[in-house]
């Protein structure tokens, strides 16, 4: 089971539209639970959920169920909005983060925490779901019963200078 948090104050929404491959997924965050499709022939776990493993090819698969233990791949910072839903949010960071137990899968979600908060790629996080106009969103808070190595790279909420 994944935690669940309080949702980020005036956080839009765009309604997920799920469909034949993603509902297990939405469905199993309601329930705090974080799962992914697995392949059955070459056990790769993938995400997003689709209706072939992108590594073999092939369509049959099931769920795996993850801890959402990770480690921030990349981010950005959204200082203006590209959609009115999320117009009088910001600055916020969206993160891309690789799952630790997932084979290298990466999930999207928004870093949760204050906006001084530093981003740092490598570091560590751990997936929570969030409700926003009913829908279970997934998202990252930084995770402090991580004992591995430190970030390669550092950068802030405004930027990763060079």
């Amino acid at each position: 089971m994944i935690e669940r948090v309080s949702a980020p104050p005036r956080h839009g929404i765009i309604p997920v539209e799920a469909d034949a491959d993603s509902a297990p997924y939405w469905s199993a965050l309601a329930e705090n639970r974080l799962q992914l499709p697995r392949c059955s022939r070459c056990q790769h776990t993938w995400s997003p959920p689709s209706p072939r493993c992108p590594h073999c090819g092939a369509e049959e698969h099931g769920w795996r169920e993850l801890d959402g233990h990770g480690r921030v791949y990349s981010w950005v910072v959204v200082h203006r909005p590209m959609d009115e839903a999320f117009a009088a949010e910001g600055p916020y960071t969206i993160a891309v983060v690789e799952l630790d137990d997932a084979d290298g899968a990466r999930l999207v979600g928004r870093l949760l925490g204050p906006p001084e908060q530093p981003v740092t790629a490598g570091a560590a996080v751990r997936t929570v779901v969030y409700d926003v106009g009913g829908q279970s969103l997934p998202g990252f808070v930084a995770d402090a019963s991580s004992t591995t190595g430190s970030p390669t790279l550092q950068g802030t909420r405004e930027g990763n200078p060079a």
